[in-house]
């Protein structure tokens, strides 16, 4: 297989998606396109799906904190 024609770019990027976390994957899927594009771009959204997954994890770690404190009526500072 000739790794710069298109058959290549192609196996890699569904290999790159299909070997990603879940709901990588599942964001990506969400662009019906996602296969006519570039793998550069591909990346910046595994990227950006990435990211905002541990922010969401961090904003719930935080909330789950906040409402330990209120129910145990612990000050914030301690």
């Amino acid at each position: 297989m000739d790794p710069e024609g298109p058959a290549f770019d192609t196996l890699l990027k569904v290999q790159f998606v299909t070997k990603a976390w879940p709901d990588i994957w599942k964001g990506v899927q969400k662009d019906e396109e996602w296969q006519n594009k570039p793998l550069e771009e591909l990346v910046r959204k595994t990227q950006q799906i990435y990211v905002r997954r541990n922010e969401e994890k961090e904003a719930q770690l935080a909330q789950a904190l906040s409402l330990d404190f209120a129910v145990h009526n612990i000050p914030p500072g301690n």
